[in-house]
């Protein structure tokens, strides 16, 4: 079942509102950095334990973010983002793939976060399951805590984007 968190407006005083950090820390917090502006975005974090990074989300201005976990289905064409902050194992990125394929929007794109013990090898293996999934402009950015993967959803057809 699907998770929807939304974002709301204040209605504390700004000197009375909790503070909210401007840098998140941990590996979450430099995987939520790393995904870059999310303002205006509908987003959808897939696996377990994600309730901290839709926390993220919305601290840096996601208008909304939902939570999937493994072996459930997405709604189609829901959202712009989908973030997968942790990859058990390469059967599990596969329906998360699937899932995230059916909840993106047409330019909408994925965001993956590789763990450090993962060897180069896994990445390959990665990008071709994006590749057969329909994704896009495929990139790999190295970390401190891993590496950060992303792809898109094409909006006309795979090959504008070649």
């Amino acid at each position: 079942m699907l998770d929807l968190v939304m974002r709301t407006q204040p209605t504390l005083p700004p000197t009375l509102a909790p503070a909210v950090r401007s840098h998140p820390v941990g590996a979450l917090g430099e995987l939520a950095e790393s995904i870059g502006d999310v303002s205006d975005t509908h987003a959808l974090v897939i696996g377990e334990h994600t309730l901290e990074m839709v926390c993220l989300l919305i601290r840096q201005g996601c208008i909304a973010a939902g939570t999937l976990r493994w072996h459930e289905k997405a709604e189609c064409g829901a959202v712009d983002l989908v973030v997968v902050p942790d990859l058990p194992d390469l059967q599990l990125l596969n329906e998360a793939l699937q899932q995230a394929r059916r909840a993106l929007l047409p330019n909408g794109r994925i965001v993956l976060h590789l763990a450090p013990e993962r060897p180069s090898a896994v990445a390959c293996l990665i990008f071709e399951l994006l590749e057969r999934h329909g994704f896009c402009a495929m990139h790999v950015t190295p970390q401190r805590d891993g590496s950060l993967i992303e792809a898109e959803v094409p909006f006309f057809g795979p090959a504008l984007h070649h």
